[in-house]
């Protein structure tokens, strides 16, 4: 995890009995924040990406030092193929979570129990990118220790527009 120093756990028992203990803690340590309705959208008509999401500091957690502590956005494409290069584990020449965009941090503005950032970012999506299978990472992410303090992830969503509305039945062009 970056913050725990283990070098080689020998077989698949061992390496079990050395980290399930530095798991079991890291499950057990509840995160000062919440990240909620992330949702990721593409405009076709200006080929550009929407990321939408909130950030609340937890209830009753107060935020120290909100100056070291960045939102951060990752956004990758799933299923590319490569010819000739394989995946090392399966063989196979189709890639999942390829990087794609990292647009710039976001400062963190909210300290106290309850409070709520929410964060509207564009970024531009290459035409050859395959909108289907585009998705985010967003996490929150102290910048003195690089720990992750907390993440959410999304899928895209849809691009469609509703036509012939009547009161009855809603046709789309999706």
């Amino acid at each position: 995890d970056g913050h725990v120093n283990i070098v080689g756990a020998g077989d698949s028992t061992q390496a079990y009995n050395q980290y399930k203990p530095i798991v079991d803690a890291h499950y057990a340590e509840l995160s000062k924040f919440i990240i909620d309705r992330v949702y990721v959208d593409y405009d076709c008509a200006s080929g550009q990406g929407t990321i939408d999401f909130d950030v609340e500091v937890a209830p009753g957690e107060t935020i120290a030092n909100i100056g070291v502590v960045k939102v951060r956005v990752a956004i990758y494409e799933d299923d590319i193929s490569v010819a000739g290069l394989q995946e090392p584990q399966t063989g196979n020449t189709v890639w999942d979570g390829i990087g794609r965009a990292l647009p710039v941090d976001i400062p963190l503005t909210v300290d106290t129990g309850g409070q709520v950032q929410t964060v509207v970012r564009q970024f531009p999506v290459d035409p050859e990118w395959n909108k289907n299978n585009l998705g985010a990472i967003v996490f929150v992410q102290r910048d003195s220790n690089k720990k992750v303090l907390q993440a959410g992830h999304s899928e895209l969503m849809y691009d469609f527009d509703v036509v012939n509305n009547d009161p009855l039945v809603a046709k789309t062009n999706a």
